[in-house]
């Protein structure tokens, strides 16, 4: 089967499932996907959001982040309009269409009266053109988990209440990890207006027909072919497919002097080892990784600054994994001088975070607290949207744990509220449960 062949053919398996939904008269979609496919989820969404004038389907994927139960119908409303504007001011350059009725959401009297009246006034645009419009709600970030749940509930609950508000064309499709699912429960007691479904999907074997079609027998073709089989054999558990595999790749890196290639190899592998529990043979490839990527750095080539600092970061987590923990506090520490000196903020941060856990664990308080000060101080540089990507609010938690007395936990609690919102320990706390 030709590479191209493999692909399309895992994505007919989506339109199959997609296609059986939308035979039954449910509104809602829940897609189980294992994260190795989750790629060609992506890639089925995005066919999808180019208009099919041969079966009037649409898809339009919101992907704001969910801040809480009350507000989201709302968002979701005001993102669908804004993207409908820009997709038309872009079909018409600078005559926008005049045939779109903008609707006014401040006149709806609920966030999901707002999110119909914008759906409706794109059914209304396409006419008999449109047999569906599908909004795919993916939002990057869920602030409040318990809620994400509660409000999916209530979905189901207005499509059964109020059925001649929510249009017949109108579904919604939402993913959901297949190894940890999320939603699964609420949609299990909502069949009648939700369905759950977990398509037989094999990326990886598409992902290898592919390789293997681009194979010109080169040792770069060669290369991508023994790298692909490394990460498969990590997701199947196969420590035979990964040492015959690695072997293989890291010998072809090794004779042309690919320092880049070499060290993705290394740290492959040793994520491979941590997967597996074997953590001397981790930490083993992580340091080979780190002079690898030295001589990288020397050389100038691209992209070795950042594989040091990974295999620095991974090195700690194998002594960690392993409860060897003043080990992993050390290596944890030198990472940190080191993103430092490579002007790393993140790394920088979440190393000296890893160290203060370590000592933590240890029962090494007082050292714990320093190494959380050393994080704390790198954020309070950061802008605030790279604090938000970051893993300070989890420094916040830490310092909040270990701080000497009642006074200095309030001053830290002040501090991380100046800096990540009053609601930052509650989201926190609600992704570590």
């Amino acid at each position: 089967m030709s590479g191209e062949n493999a692909i399309q053919k895992e994505i007919a398996k989506l339109t199959e499932h997609w296609q059986s939904f939308t035979d039954g008269d449910q509104a809602i979609l829940h897609w189980l996907i294992a994260s190795s496919n989750v790629a060609l989820a992506n890639t089925f969404i995005k066919i999808k959001e180019q208009f099919d004038a041969d079966n009037g389907d649409w898809f339009i994927q919101l992907t704001g982040e969910f801040r809480d139960m009350q507000s989201f119908a709302g968002d979701l409303a005001e993102e669908l309009v804004e993207l409908m504007k820009e997709g038309l001011e872009e079909a018409d350059g600078d005559n926008p269409l005049n045939d779109w009725q903008q609707p006014d959401l401040a006149a709806s009297q609920s966030g999901f009266q707002a999110l119909f009246h914008s759906a409706e006034s794109i059914l209304n645009l396409f006419g008999n053109n449109i047999e569906l419009l599908t909004l795919v709600i993916t939002p990057t970030v869920v602030k409040k988990p318990q809620e994400y749940t509660q409000w999916w509930q209530y979905a189901c609950k207005v499509r059964r209440d109020y059925p001649k508000h929510w249009n017949s064309k109108l579904k919604f499709l939402v993913l959901d990890s297949a190894e940890k699912p999320f939603l699964s429960a609420t949609f299990a007691q909502n069949s009648d207006v939700a369905v759950s479904q977990t398509p037989p999907l094999d990326f990886n074997g598409a992902a290898r027909a592919v390789a293997e079609q681009a194979n010109d027998g080169s040792d770069t073709g060669q290369f991508r072919l023994h790298l692909l089989d490394m990460n498969n054999a990590i997701g199947e558990q196969d420590k035979k497919k990964l040492e015959k595999s690695s072997e293989s790749a890291i010998a072809i890196a090794e004779k042309n002097q690919w320092l880049d290639m070499w060290t993705t190899a290394l740290m492959t592998r040793g994520g491979g080892w941590l997967s597996f529990k074997v953590f001397d043979q981790a930490v083993k490839d992580y340091r080979q990784a780190q002079l690898v990527a030295g001589q990288g750095i020397e050389k100038q080539t691209p992209g070795c600054e950042k594989l040091l600092l990974q295999a620095l970061l991974f090195e700690g987590t194998a002594y960690f994994m392993a409860n060897y923990l003043e080990h992993a506090a050390r290596v944890y520490q030198g990472a940190a001088k080191k993103a430092e000196e490579l002007k790393d903020t993140w790394i920088c941060l979440e190393a000296w975070r890893m160290a203060s856990l370590s000592m933590e664990r240890n029962k090494q308080n007082d050292i714990a607290w320093q190494y959380a000060n050393q994080a704390f101080a790198v954020g309070r540089e950061m802008k605030p949207e790279e604090r938000e990507q970051s893993t300070l609010a989890f420094v916040g938690q830490a310092m909040l744990r270990i701080s000497p007395n009642g006074q200095v936990k309030s001053e830290v609690k002040n501090a991380f509220d100046r800096m990540l919102g009053e609601e930052w320990l509650q989201q926190v706390e609600a992704a570590t449960t």
